[in-house]
This record gives structure tokens, C-alpha cells and sequence, in this order.
């Protein structure tokens, strides 16, 4: 989406260690405000329509930092209850939290009420443009030297995230190449997040009571979460249509930290594993890998751009791919694109077995179009002039004024000693190739993304049947 600013890198601007030490008391201490802010979330949650930018998801759009301050002590009573644990029942404010979730749990059920309140957020955070934006009363918060490979590991000091509540990241924005500011993370995504890990049924190890030592500190394994293996799909379906929204909008600050979280809950859900894929691959690309050397970094307040080189996010792209081909062999976009990769690396003959799979595979106008746009580069790094020609002509008779089809095809016919053939082409440009919608290539970038808004649809269908 060229020209278009976006989030490139999550920059950690956690609490700090006393606040998070004064949280456990904060939790305890629910105030009248916010026991009614409590209940506005509640209501919000029953009666918000999936996918509509309604007066339900503007309640929470319009949500400040100072806002979230207030409902934590009675959300933390209210979620602490969804986990089964024991709840104080001393104060006015307590008893009308217990009240709430009774109501809660005797009506729609925790797991419906749950998924439904993660879509709310889901909304509130993709309509956010369609409401008045909230007062900006965040503190300052320190800034974390990390830096994160394209595996998601760490180095340099870091402080332990806040609960979701309190998200208040910093992101980098960036367009063409050049970093222009930075931007406010979005709290209301590892917010959703946290309320559908209370559905996914998990193993995990609760420590012990009392004294332990070594291994005898990690408890027994029990599961958690009030789900069941049925509710899975609609959680990953969920995952996977943020991801492609996050993709769409080239919004890779808040895209970073659920995939990370995706591939802890479904590490090998196939299109989880190719939005990670991808996400890894468009770092890689010239567009981004220039960002640390722009004479903009280091100006949004201090906050750095620190991406893995092309070498090493094209490799976990490539170590993702082929995860995704293990995990669903059909999986033909995911052939192409490591096609892509593996041609970059001149390993050409592996490339091409790649694509001819890819081709027997798929009927997808647009995958197809990128298989032929790859096949045709394999082609011509393997001296085949006459084969990449005729890859790049199938492309053109898919999407005839597209640049990339008529420009690689212009530089086969070149190659192939045929200069009319190779003019014809060149001269079929014409305005029509500048719409955006005539090239695809110009959104390979997207993975996903190019499919959001029947991701989203489908979504919103079934959160509705809830």
C-alpha cells in the first residue's frame, strides 16, 4: 500500500516495576466508578453487533488510558471469578461485580460472553476512526533498549509488560522507506486476546503450595480455560482474520506481538504459521530493510527502528513456509512464496519444483498470477528465455495491464534476442496499469490482507451465531 505511513516495530514501553508491584492492591480497591465502568463493558459486550461501528463499540472506542486505570480493579475482580478463583464479597462495588458476573454466567454462558466481548474489541479497535478520539492522558513511560529478531527473540533490558489493560506502547511509523513519526499502540487488541485465553482449554503447571525444590516447583499440569476443544476453530479463525486486517493496513507494530501470542495458543494452524511467514518475509524487503539507516531513525522521541537483516528474516521466512507446506501440503500460496525465496538464494531447481506443485494446486487468480510472476524469474535465472516468456505472458492474460507481467515479459523477449516482441509489450503500458487494482504485485506485501474483508465478514457471520 504504497505511500501509506505504517507500524513497523513493537518498541516495549512497559510500566515500571512499582507500578506493577502497586497493581495486586489497585485490584483490590474497586470504587463505585469503576463497578460502573464494569458495567458498561458488560453491556457493551451483550448488546454490540459484530461489525458495526455501533454506539457499543464507541463505549470502549472513547475508552482513555486514565478510563482503563479505573475499570481495572473491578475487571481484575470480574476475570479473577471467570478463572474460579475466590472473590472478596465486602464492599457495595464487590458484591455488584459478583452480581454482573452471575448475570453473565446465567445468561449467554462465560464462553459465548467471552468471544463476544473479544469481537466488541476486535471493532471498537477497527472503527476506531469512526468515533471522537479519546483524551490522551498516557504517562511518559521509560524506554526499553530491545531489540527482536524475526523469531521473536530478545536482547537488551526489558520490563515486564503491564496487564492488557494498560497497554502503552510506542510504535514506529514509516512510508517508502523513510521513518516520519511514531504512534500509540493499540490496547484493545492484547485486550481481546486476554479474554479469549480464558476460553482456550490449555495445559499448564500451577506451582505448588508451600516449599518446594527444583522440578517439585512446577506443580501439577492442569487446564485452564472455560472452553472446550470446540471453541478452537473460532478462536484461530479470529487470530487469523486480525492478522489479515493488521496485514492490510500494513500495521506491523500491533501485528508483531499477536503473532507472537498466535504461535504460543496454535503453533501449527497452517495460515497462523503463513501470516508469520509472511510477516518475516516483508521484513526482508528493500522497503524496510533501508529503515534503520534513514536519516529520520532515532527522531520519534528516541525510539529506534533495529530490524534482522534480509538474511535472516528471508531465512525464517523460508523455515515458516515450509512449516506451513508440512502442516497442510496443499497450501499452494505458501509454495510460491518460498519459490520467491529459494530463487533468491539461486536455488533455482528446488524453486521451480516448488512452483510446478503450486500451479497443480490452486485455481486462485492472484496466487496463480504470482506463481507464473516467480515461475518466470526461475525461468530466466536458469537461462530459459523462451519458458519465462511464456510464464509472464499466462500473467498478463490474467491481469493484462499489469506492470510486472508486461515488464518481465518485455525483459524475457530481451533476453531471448526477440527486441519487437520485447516493444510489444512495452507499449501495451498505458494509464490503465497506474490503477492500483491493475497489478497484484503491488500487494504481495499483504499475504493475508489481500483477503480481509472476506476474513472479516466470515468473522463477524459467526460471531452473530453466537
Amino acid at each position: 500500500m504504497a505511500g501509506r505511513p505504517s507500524t513497523v516495530m513493537r518498541i516495549s514501553l512497559a510500566m515500571t516495576a512499582l507500578l506493577l508491584l502497586a497493581m495486586p492492591r489497585a485490584a483490590r480497591a474497586q470504587t463505585q466508578a469503576s463497578a460502573d465502568l464494569l458495567r458498561k463493558w458488560v453491556t457493551a459486550a451483550r448488546e454490540h453487533v459484530p461489525g458495526q461501528a455501533d454506539a457499543s463499540a464507541g463505549v470502549v472506542a472513547g475508552w482513555s488510558y486514565g478510563d482503563r486505570a479505573r475499570l481495572h480493579p473491578s475487571m481484575e475482580l470480574f476475570l479473577a471469578m471467570v478463572r474460579g478463583e475466590g472473590v472478596p464479597n465486602k464492599t457495595d462495588p464487590q458484591r455488584q461485580i459478583i452480581d454482573l458476573f452471575q448475570s453473565v454466567r446465567g445468561g449467554t454462558g462465560l464462553v459465548t460472553f467471552l468471544k463476544r466481548a473479544a469481537v466488541l474489541h476486535t471493532d471498537a479497535a477497527i472503527f476506531r476512526d469512526r468515533f471522537p478520539a479519546p483524551v490522551d492522558d498516557a504517562p511518559a513511560q521509560p524506554r526499553s533498549r530491545i531489540t527482536t529478531d524475526a523469531r521473536g527473540n530478545i536482547s537488551g533490558s526489558k520490563v515486564l509488560d503491564p496487564p492488557p489493560l494498560f497497554t502503552n506502547d510506542r510504535f514506529v511509523l514509516h512510508t517508502d522507506g523513510r521513518v516520519v513519526g511514531e504512534s500509540a499502540a493499540e490496547w484493545n487488541w492484547p485486550f481481546a486476546r486476554s479474554l479469549l485465553d480464558l476460553v482456550l482449554p490449555r495445559a499448564e503447571h500451577r506451582p505448588l503450595k508451600g516449599p518446594c525444590q527444583g522440578a517439585q516447583c512446577l506443580g501439577t499440569l492442569a487446564t485452564v480455560g472455560v472452553g472446550t476443544d470446540a471453541d478452537r476453530p473460532f478462536i484461530a479463525e479470529w487470530y487469523h482474520a486480525v492478522d489479515s486486517y493488521l496485514l492490510a493496513i500494513a500495521n506491523h507494530g500491533d501485528l508483531k506481538p499477536h503473532l507472537a501470542h498466535a504461535a504460543e495458543v496454535f503453533p501449527d494452524d497452517a495460515h497462523l504459521l503463513f501470516d508469520r511467514a509472511c510477516y518475516a518475509e516483508t521484513l526482508g524487503l528493500p522497503a524496510y530493510q533501508v529503515l534503520p539507516g534513514d536519516s529520520g531513525n532515532w527522531k520519534a522521541n528516541g525510539l529506534l527502528v533495529d530490524l534482522p537483516s534480509e538474511e535472516k528474516t528471508d531465512e525464517e521466512a523460508e523455515r515458516l513456509f515450509r512449516r506451513v507446506i508440512e502442516v497442510d501440503p496443499s497450501y499452494a500460496e505458501a509454495r510460491v512464496r518460498l519459490a520467491r525465496l529459494l530463487e533468491r538464494r539461486k536455488q533455482n531447481d528446488a524453486a521451480a519444483a516448488e512452483i510446478e506443485q503450486a500451479f497443480a494446486l490452486t485455481s486462485d487468480t492472484d496466487t496463480t498470477f504470482y506463481a507464473h510472476l516467480v515461475a518466470g524469474r526461475v525461468a530466466q535465472a536458469r537461462g530459459r528465455f523462451s519458458e519465462s516468456l511464456e510464464h509472464y505472458v499466462s500473467a498478463t492474460t490474467l491481469f493484462p495491464d499489469a506492470q510486472s507481467a508486461l515488464v518481465g515479459a518485455s525483459q524475457s523477449a530481451v533476453m531471448a534476442a526477440d527486441i519487437p516482441k520485447a516493444l510489444s509489450f512495452v507499449q501495451r503500458l498505458s494509464p490503465r496499469s497506474e490503477v492500483f487494482e491493475a497489478d497484484p504485485w503491488w500487494i504481495y506485501q499483504l499475504g493475508s490482507g489481500r483477503d480481509v474483508n472476506e476474513l472479516m465478514a466470515a468473522l463477524w457471520a459467526h460471531a452473530a451465531k453466537l
